[in-house]
C-alpha cells in the first residue's frame, strides 16, 4: 500500500509539474503577444505625435517662421480658380463666350455675316467642314445637297431647323473641354448619315479646331474599324453641287457662283463661226434668265476622281494602322519591359497621327485643332 501511494503521489507531482510548465509557456506566449501589441500601439502613437507636430508646425503664424522655413513650406490651396478641367477663370471665359456666340448667331441668322459664307471644304465623300457663316448660307447648303448639320459650338441657335437635321455638340475651344465624351455617339451618327446617302456639314465658329477634331475622330474610327466604304455615295450629285466642288477644289472653269448659277451674258452666233455685230444675228441672254451649264467629262471625272482618291487614301491609312497594331503586339509578346513597349506605342501612334493630320490638311488647309484636342484624339489610336 505504501508503494502504491508513493507511485500515485509521484504521478500527481509529474502532472502538476507538466501543467506548471505548460502554463509558464502559455504565459510567455501571451507576454510576447502583449509586447507585440504594445509595440504596434507605440508606433501608432509615434505616428500620431509626428502628425500632430506637423499640423502644429503648419499652424504656426507666418511671422514666427524664418525665410528658410517659408521657402520649404508649400502654400495651402485656398481656392481653385483654375484647373485642368475647369475653375473660376474658365467659368468667366465661357460666360463671355456664350454671350458672344449667341449674339453672333442671332445677327448672322437674321442680318449679315461676319465671315465668308462660302467657306467650306469636302474632306471626305459626303462630309464638309466650314465656318458658322457658311451654315447660314441656305442657297449654298441646298445646292451642295447638305441634309445634316453638326454645329460644334457652345450655344444652339440653328438658322434652318425646319430644313436640315441638326446634331448639336456643345463645346468650347479650350483645355477645359473634353470632346472625347462625344466621339462615339457622333461617329455613329455620321456613319448612319453616310449609309443613307446623306451629306453632312460639320462647323464650329471658324472651321479650324472643334469641327476638325470631330471629323478626325470619325476618320480614326474609319481607320480602326471595318467600315465598308463601298456604302459611300460615289455617284455624281446635282449639276450645281458638282460644279461648286469643281470650282472650289479645281479651276474656275464655269461661271457659277457658290449659291447657284449666275446670269450669263453669252452671245450665240448664227452657226457660221463668224461673230457679227447685228442684233438680228446675235441673241443676248438676259441676266435674269439662267441657263444651267452642261458638264463635260473633265468636270465629272474631277469630282469622281476626288472622291475615289479620298477613299483610297483612307484605305491606305487603315493599312498603316493594321501594320502598326500588329508590330506592337509582336513586340509586346517578345518584350516584357512596359516602359519600352509604351515608348514604341507612343512613337508609332504619333507617326500615324501625323499622317492622318496631313490627310485633313490636304483638303482643309485651315485645320488646326488645339493641342488638348490632339491629345484626346491620340488616345483613340
Amino acid at each position: 500500500m505504501d508503494l502504491e501511494a508513493t507511485l500515485t503521489n509521484t504521478v500527481i507531482q509529474n502532472e502538476q509539474s507538466t501543467q506548471t510548465t505548460q502554463t509558464t509557456q502559455t504565459d510567455e506566449i501571451n507576454e510576447s503577444i502583449k509586447e507585440s501589441i504594445k509595440e504596434s500601439v507605440r508606433e501608432s502613437i509615434k505616428e500620431s505625435i509626428k502628425s500632430f507636430e506637423y499640423n502644429e508646425t503648419v499652424q504656426v503664424k507666418t511671422e514666427d517662421l524664418n525665410e528658410k522655413q517659408l521657402e520649404k513650406q508649400e502654400p495651402p490651396m485656398i481656392f481653385d480658380i483654375i484647373s485642368e478641367r475647369g475653375g473660376l477663370i474658365y467659368d468667366l471665359l465661357h460666360a463671355f463666350d456664350d454671350l458672344y456666340v449667341y449674339s453672333r448667331t442671332v445677327i448672322e441668322n437674321n442680318y449679315f455675316n461676319f465671315a465668308n459664307n462660302e467657306d467650306f471644304n469636302m474632306v471626305y465623300p459626303g462630309i464638309y467642314i466650314g465656318n458658322y457663316s457658311t451654315s447660314t448660307n441656305l442657297g449654298l447648303l441646298q445646292n451642295l445637297g447638305i441634309t445634316h448639320i453638326i454645329p460644334v459650338i457652345p450655344t444652339f441657335n440653328p438658322p434652318f431647323q425646319d430644313k436640315f437635321k441638326y446634331y448639336h455638340i456643345p463645346a468650347y475651344d479650350d483645355e477645359s473641354q473634353d470632346l472625347s465624351t462625344h466621339f462615339e455617339k457622333c461617329n455613329q451618327y455620321i456613319r448612319e448619315v453616310l449609309e443613307t446617302k446623306g451629306k453632312i456639314l460639320i462647323h464650329c465658329m471658324v472651321g479650324r479646331s472643334r469641327s476638325v477634331t470631330i471629323f478626325l475622330a470619325f476618320l480614326i474610327s474609319l481607320i480602326k474599324s471595318n467600315f465598308n466604304q463601298d456604302n459611300i455615295k460615289m455617284d455624281l450629285d446635282n449639276v450645281v453641287s458638282n460644279e461648286i466642288d469643281y470650282r472650289r477644289f479645281g479651276n474656275q472653269a464655269l461661271g457659277v457662283t457658290a449659291d447657284g448659277i449666275k446670269g450669263m451674258s453669252t452671245k450665240i452666233g448664227d452657226g457660221s463661226g463668224s461673230s457679227g455685230s447685228s442684233e438680228n444675228e446675235n441673241i443676248e441672254i438676259n441676266k435674269m434668265s439662267y441657263d444651267r451649264p452642261q458638264f463635260g467629262d473633265k468636270v465629272k471625272n474631277f469630282i469622281r476622281y476626288k472622291k475615289e482618291g479620298m477613299i483610297s487614301e483612307v484605305e491606305e491609312l487603315r493599312c498603316k494602322y493594321n501594320v502598326i497594331d500588329r508590330e506592337i503586339k509582336d513586340f509586346s509578346s517578345m518584350n516584357s519591359d512596359e516602359v519600352t513597349i509604351k515608348k514604341l506605342k507612343d512613337t508609332l501612334k504619333n507617326n500615324l497621327m501625323v499622317q492622318i493630320f496631313k490627310y485633313v490638311r490636304k483638303y482643309r488647309k485651315e485645320a488646326a485643332p488645339n493641342e488638348y484636342f490632339l491629345d484626346q484624339l491620340l488616345n483613340l489610336l
